[in-house]
């Protein structure tokens, strides 16, 4: 069945098809987001077309030569293959790898003496095979620990594709050595007819496993560049804290769960004691430094298990899962702590908190009021205290 195939055509249409996957890589590789290595890849394809179109010729030209080409052109398209799976996998620009380099020269060299003394073609297929061998082998071994994550099924794409090219050159290498000496590859050798065909189908998934790795990356940058922006618009950008929003959304949640499960939550406000002063008095900017200064205070009082934000201007909540005991505990402990802080510039500042127990059936708003209600008591009662709402 083989033997019906003409091998300038099965030549011909691999040609092909390598020059429109190159074509469309290099479209890519213009207009679209890649990354390191994917110029390689892209030169390798172009240089496997080429390699290719020269072995055809080789019926049609001089067969030193084009022999010769034909062999520096398939080695240069393996090593650019391994230096863009390099620079891709380890996200550097990509260098070219002295040892597989250094193999290719000597690969290269050894096929133009075996040339220049008419040796056969066997022995030239072996050492092509060797080294393709040797490539696809070394990739697979120092990238398969990267198959992991979301790029995991292109990558082990990519990893199939170079076991095939390994296992197609060790069977070329192995059918070389037992065939009979030969000076035709084109006419004599029936196997390179099913080289052709295995070598399309592993050009496709080659092609295939780039393509899908650089989306797949460009889908974990756009995730995380989503969930960043997500996490911005939470923060308070002076203190570094929660803010309001985020706050009532996680509050919203825990009176859910407390409302299924019966349990504890408690809500601290608290400002700071006659902020205005120190802004009217020392600037925006030191009042700002202050802000900061008590969300550092609050981040080291808290526990992880509580929730803290800027609730607005000189404002902060905490919120917590415990009852109001505790929470009421838990905020002097807060006051307490900024009481003692030196705050620079300015010297002791003062803060007035206001605490309360979510109760069985009410909303945020009435919670929250009922907290703020106490907060103004604090404040009203010669502020620097804690008072709370028991019902």
């Amino acid at each position: 069945m083989l033997s019906l195939l003409h091998p300038p055509t099965l030549g011909l249409i691999v040609t092909t098809l390598l020059i429109t996957l190159a074509a469309l890589m290099l479209f890519v590789l213009k207009t679209r987001t890649t990354y390191s290595g994917f110029g390689c890849w892209t030169i390798g394809f172009f240089l496997l077309a080429a390699c290719f179109m020269v072995s055809v010729l080789r019926l049609y030209l001089p067969e030193a030569p084009t022999v010769l080409v034909s062999n520096i052109l398939g080695i240069a398209s393996l090593c650019f293959l391994y230096d863009g799976v390099a620079g891709f996998y380890l996200q550097k620009k990509p260098r070219p790898h002295y040892l597989n380099w250094g193999l290719a020269v000597l690969v290269i060299a050894a096929q133009a003496v075996n040339l220049y003394l008419g040796g056969d073609v066997n022995t030239r297929v072996i050492w092509f095979n060797a080294f393709q061998f040797f490539i696809a082998l070394r990739v697979f071994w120092r990238f398969y620990r990267y198959a992991s994550g979301r790029q995991k099924s292109a990558s082990v794409l990519l990893l199939v594709a170079f076991l095939g090219i390994a296992a197609t050159s060790l069977w070329r290498i192995l059918a070389m050595l037992s065939a009979p000496s030969m000076t035709d590859l084109l006419r004599q050798d029936a196997g390179y007819r099913l080289l052709i065909l295995i070598s399309s189908m592993l050009v496709i998934l080659l092609a295939f496993s780039f393509l899908l790795l650089t989306h797949t990356r460009i889908e974990e940058e756009l995730d995380d560049a989503r969930a960043k922006a997500e996490h911005a618009a939470r923060i308070d950008p002076l203190t570094g804290l929660w803010n309001r929003r985020h706050f009532e959304s996680e509050a919203l949640r825990e009176i859910a769960r407390a409302s299924r499960y019966g349990q504890p939550i408690s809500l601290v406000l608290f400002d700071i004691d006659h902020f205005k002063r120190v802004n009217d008095r020392y600037g925006h900017l030191t009042g700002d430094e202050v802000l900061q200064q008590i969300a550092g205070v609050m981040r080291d009082s808290v526990r992880v298990s509580d929730l803290a934000c800027r609730w607005g201007g000189e404002e902060f909540a905490v919120l917590m899962p415990v009852d109001l005991g505790e929470a009421v505990q838990v905020a002097e402990k807060l006051r307490e702590a900024i009481g003692q802080h030196d705050f620079a510039l300015i010297g002791k500042l003062s803060i007035s908190g206001g605490c309360a127990q979510w109760l069985a059936g009410e909303d945020l708003t009435c919670w929250s009021k009922r907290a703020d209600s106490a907060l103004y008591r604090a404040k009203a009662g010669g502020r620097n205290r804690v008072e709370f709402e028991s019902a």
